[in-house]
């Protein structure tokens, strides 16, 4: 039952309706990602493309209506930079915390990726479907091409099949399908797959067209996304591995790969593109130790998650269980290398794509997150390996000269693979796509993703929004975007008291002052545990919060009593540090609190919303409890 199972794949993976079939499944199992929300970056995007009067009169640069073509292509991935006159500005209006470093900086450079969404915007500008669309539509063109790279750099036509639906099928391109300012993460790889084609067939057949194009090619993946660096590891890998020209000419070869690599470097720095002084993102050429450091702790997660199909769950984990994950994965890192040895030892072809995927991890170790969104390029290496392991451990022919116990052996670790990436994945995303068109049937899908900026209903116009424990403070700086997007009024400012990761207690101080005390101290780091998680920690959005707090600033940074941050309505003073974090602070405010000019808000994790806050009366206070309430609470009669 099982070989005949097993034959009738193999006859379906070299059918010649397979292809066809392939594009279909991919686009079935993937259509959630048309009808998904607006989100975060996309409202970015969009201020920096339509342009926005109102918001550039409230200080956001790149809302500027007036903006040429090349400063729309050039701010669309404008986070903030100091340098460029934005990050003051987001500061004073508060779409970014009191606690946020006045030198940082995150701007990236993605021309080729802008111009598709600046012919979004200026041509269906309402069409949010259709900028979904031409995301799957994208995708499924990478499949194509990555299957036909596939077959011309396998062993055999059923490896390149099988490698082609483990990666259409894989999970972890839900998360990209559902922002349409994701389209880099497939745009990049799509320009990367032809440069790799055209490299190979340089070398085969020494055409220089062939040359020209794959450097062209290159120069276009590096354009659309920093993670297209990632395809020069694949040339190293075929020149390493495949290559028949002698070791000189090929170390030639890869000389002009490097000088562009280079090139374009140099002038990405010299622009005044990159990131600085933030824990999220590490520039390897600016901070070449602090990479190292980062290097050594994101490796062997983000080899063992694709292998494993974990993808971008770590990031939903807390730092203790990153921990124990952590060495859990550099023993996944070293079994993928033995488990895959047999095939690797055989097969050229998997010696390529394994090395290739290997050092393709390296560059995409900048970012502090295993996200889905980068593993684009290194599971075109990775799920080729597999494939061929999987035809290697069900072969007919080989099973009787491994014995019963390591044929088994080898059949189940294949198992395991093809269920993690094709089976659960399957699973994983049938059930996105039914939660998605049900929501989207119900016009609530962005409010089920989306909660954390949600302020829509609420009395905001002409007054500031007074976040009093914001649950995820990222995600604020989109709100004013949001907002202008769907034609409503923005705040007069927003004002971020403190993270709501931790259980704080507001005391009424007077008519216009505020002590906000959290236990265990503001959680504003993205490396120290939030009070209560080590106790009672669970997978969930908590530990993503925590985590891109490394947006905000540098992990050495440390604050005094009494250091003061003012703006025009208010100011904040620090009453009480904790290891050089901020436990308590005063906030004092220009209006008077009971008049209304403030809206104060609360986040309550147990109903998953906002609300608005009934301040203390006067010398009175009031409990805003954190995510780990009760394991904070156990801790304190513990003492610890």
């Amino acid at each position: 039952m099982i070989n005949k199972n097993l034959n009738s794949a193999r006859q379906f993976l070299l059918s010649s309706k397979y292809l066809p079939y392939l594009l279909a499944i991919t686009f079935v199992l993937h259509i959630s990602g048309i009808v998904a929300a607006l989100g975060s970056d996309d409202y970015l995007q969009w201020a920096a493309l339509s342009g926005s009067e109102f918001l550039y009169d409230k200080g956001f640069a790149i809302a500027d209506p007036g903006l040429s073509l090349f400063a729309q292509l050039a701010n669309q991935f404008n986070f903030f930079d100091a340098k460029q006159g934005n990050l003051a500005q987001l500061i004073d209006y508060g779409a970014l915390p009191w606690w946020t470093e006045s030198d940082i900086k995150i701007h990236l450079y993605r021309p080729l990726s802008s111009l598709t969404h600046w012919i979004d915007y200026n041509f269906w500008p309402h069409s949010v479907i259709w900028m979904h669309f031409e995301n799957l539509l994208i995708f499924m063109l990478l499949v194509f091409l990555v299957y036909r790279l596939y077959q011309r750099t396998t062993a055999s036509a059923g490896i390149a099949a099988l490698a082609a639906l483990i990666y259409s099928l894989d999970a972890s391109h839900a998360e990209s399908l559902a922002w349409v300012a994701s389209r880099n993460a497939f745009l990049a790889p799509v320009f990367g797959v032809l440069a790799i084609s055209s490299f190979i067939q340089w070398r085969e057949t020494s055409r220089l067209s062939q040359m020209f194009l794959s450097f062209f090619l290159l120069l276009c993946t590096l354009l659309s996304a920093e993670a297209g660096i990632a395809t020069t590891a694949y040339l190293f890998a075929y020149m390493l591995w495949i290559d028949k020209a002698p070791l000189v000419k090929r170390v030639i070869a890869l000389l002009p790969v490097a000088g562009l690599v280079i090139l374009w470097r140099i002038a990405y720095n010299d622009a005044g593109f990159g990131s600085e002084n933030v824990a999220h993102y590490v520039d390897p050429g600016r901070d070449p130790l602090i990479f190292a450091e980062r290097l050594i702790d994101r490796y062997p997660l983000m080899v063992a998650s694709v292998n494993t199909g974990f993808d971008g769950g770590l990031r939903m984990l807390s730092l203790a269980q990153q921990r124990d994950f952590w060495i859990f994965s550099c023993v996944v890192t070293v079994l993928t290398c033995l488990i895959f040895y047999p095939v690797l030892k055989q097969d050229k072809y998997c010696r390529f794509w394994m090395t290739g995927a290997m050092i393709a991890v390296i560059p995409l170790c900048t970012i502090n997150v295993t996200s889905a969104r980068v593993f684009e390029f290194i599971a075109i290496g990775f799920f080729v390996v597999l494939a061929s392991y999987a035809q290697w451990a069900f072969s007919a022919i080989a099973a009787p000269l491994r014995g019963k116990v390591q044929t088994g052996v080898v059949r189940l670790l294949a198992g395991f693979g093809l269920l993690a990436h094709i089976g659960l994945a399957t699973l994983v995303l049938a059930g996105g796509s039914v939660f998605a068109l049900v929501s989207y049937t119900k016009d609530d899908l962005e409010e089920a993703i989306y909660p954390f900026y949600d302020f829509e209903k609420m009395d905001y116009e002409d007054r500031y929004l007074v976040v009093a424990n914001a649950p995820h403070v990222f995600l604020l700086q989109f709100v004013p975007y949001k907002l202008s997007y769907r034609g409503l009024p923005v705040p007069d400012g927003i004002r971020t008291l403190a993270p709501g990761l931790s259980t704080m207690t507001i005391t009424r101080l007077g008519e216009r002052e505020l002590l906000v005390d959290v236990d265990g101290g503001f959680s504003i780091y993205s490396h120290i545990d939030i009070p209560g998680e080590v106790a009672q920690s669970t997978a969930g959005v908590v530990h993503n919060s925590r985590m891109l707090m490394g947006f905000f600033g540098r992990r050495d940074r440390s604050y005094e009593v009494g250091q003061q941050f003012s703006y025009e309505d208010s100011s904040i003073e620090i009453a009480e540090v904790l290891d050089g974090r901020p436990k308590a602070i005063k906030a004092t405010f220009n209006y008077p609190l009971d008049q209304g000019k403030y809206l104060f808000v609360e986040w309550d994790w147990g109903s998953f919303s906002y609300s608005e806050l009934e301040l203390p009366a006067l010398g009175e206070q009031v409990v805003l409890k954190g995510p780990f309430y009760q394991a904070e609470a156990l801790l304190k009669e513990e003492g610890l």
